[in-house]
Formats: structure tokens, sequence, C-alpha cells
């Protein structure tokens, strides 16, 4: 699965295929170094470290809980809130197989659109729940859902910087031995690469293609973002709540990255407090 999230192309476990490219294992060479990651989707990257208690990482994205007011949603009554149109466009169930294969339980999934994007959230015996979705810097909480609605919180990554460090990365064979570098809470960068375009002669330069594989703690799967950088013109890029900048780069080699993560700020009905 492919998603475009504010100019930048994130895919879970897919193959990224521009030019040439150089990739490297995520190295931090400081106590709060991070960043970065490849696109081949066959990448020995390990998972990131689980949390304590051994449970498995949902999407928390910020430190403080989400927001408190409930957003009711069914299909034909979208809602605004902080200028984000939200949509319940259908709530459809699912027969969800257990991961040993030896049972099956019935999972909700409601499809939704937020503002342009789409996103789907899911409720079923818990080992395979979907309680949160992102699009663009927005993000949605399921709260309860039935046959023909949902209940919904919505945040956006625009409060104050709650943390920020500047990381740097280094190639080196992979040895599938860590959980890559942490940028945040429960989210680390496995791998990274540099990449280029084929552009035609006597046209504009071709970018830097910088791609990191980002992954959740306690989840299998990643999440690869890909953009275009022309440095230093062009040098920062968000995912998230995540803002990344450029500071500096050898091509395959290193590179050093500023990481700055934003706390969400509850999005919220015209009229409510």
């Amino acid at each position: 699965m492919v998603e475009r999230i504010g100019g930048i192309v994130a895919a879970c476990a897919a193959a990224c295929g521009n030019g040439g490219g150089a990739a490297g294992r995520a190295v931090a060479t400081a106590p709060s170094a991070t960043a970065a990651a490849p696109a081949e989707a066959n990448a020995d990257a390990a998972p990131a470290p689980a949390p304590p208690g051994g449970a498995p990482a949902r999407e928390s994205g910020a430190d403080a809980e989400p927001p408190s007011h409930a957003i009711e949603l069914s299909p034909g009554h979208p809602v605004t809130v902080g200028g984000v149109a939200l949509a319940l466009d259908r709530v459809t169930t699912a027969v969800a197989i257990a991961p040993d294969g030896r049972g099956e339980s019935e999972v909700m999934v409601a499809t939704l659109r937020v503002g342009d994007a789409t996103v789907d959230l899911s409720a079923g015996d818990g080992d395979r729940d979907t309680p949160a979705a992102w699009a663009g810097d927005v993000r949605v909480d399921l709260v309860d859902i039935d046959r023909d609605s949902v209940r919904v919180r919505a945040s956006r990554a625009t409060g104050p910087v709650v943390d920020d460090r500047t990381v740097t990365l280094e190639r080196r064979r992979p040895s599938g031995r860590d959980g890559g570098v942490p940028i945040g809470p429960d989210v680390a960068i496995a791998r990274w690469s540099h990449g280029h375009k084929h552009m035609r002669a006597g046209g504009p330069e071709s970018p830097l293609v910088v791609r990191l594989r980002l992954q959740r703690a306690g989840q299998p799967s990643w999440h690869t973002v890909e953009v275009n950088l022309r440095p230093p013109e062009e040098r920062t890029f968000t995912w998230r709540e995540y803002q990344f900048e450029l500071v500096d780069f050898d091509y395959g080699q290193r590179m050093t990255l500023r990481v700055q993560r934003r706390a969400l700020v509850p999005l919220r009905p015209a009229g409510e407090p």
C-alpha cells in the first residue's frame, strides 16, 4: 500500500525504484542520533525495541493522550474540525484469521475521508485492531464503532516542538542485530539510502532522493518515506508529527539530519471548548 502524505510518498513494505542509489544501515554516532531508511522490501532490518512489558505499541505519535472530545460520524453527515473535513464513507465487517491459523474473529472496518485522503480504522479482538490512522499531519483515533456510525477523536501535529535532536547516519553492512536509531518515544529509523533521478539532457539537475525506513516499536511492518531534495534551497520535509532537515550529507556514505517532533493539538467542532 502506498499513500501520499504532505508531498511525501509513504509506503508499507514498498519498493522504491528511482534511478541509482546507495543504501545504509542507520547508525547513531551520538546518544541522540537517529534517522533514515531504505526502500527495498526485503531488507533485513530488525523491529524497533518493544515497549515495557512486551505489549504491542500502538500509533501513539505524541506524549499526551488523544483529545477527550469525541466526534460522531455517519454516512452523508460530514463534520469539519479545525478546517479539516471528516466523513464516514462506510462500515464493513470482515473475518480475520488468527496469526496461528487456528481461529477467526469478526473485525469491523470504518473507511473515513480525512480531507482529501482515505483511511481505515478497525476494531475486533484487539490483536488486529487499527485504532489510529494518519492523513498528513492529522491523526484520527477510533473511540467506538457500530454498523452505521463511528465516534473518533482528531488531532493535528501543529503544537510546540517537544523533541529536538540532531542525528548522524553512516553506511555500514546491515547486521540485523539492532532495532535502528530512535527518533521519538516509539519510532526508529532502521535503514536509509540516497538515490537520484534520470533527467533529460539540458534539463534541471537531478534532485537528491532521500529514502527513510521507519518502524514503530513492537510492530513488524514499516513505513518507507521518499522525498526529493535540492539542498541547500530545499532540504526539509515532514512525516506525520516529525519534521526533518538535511544538515549535511556525503552521497551514499553519511547523512546528518535534524529531527523535530511536534505535539498534537485536539481538533474539535466549532463552538466546542
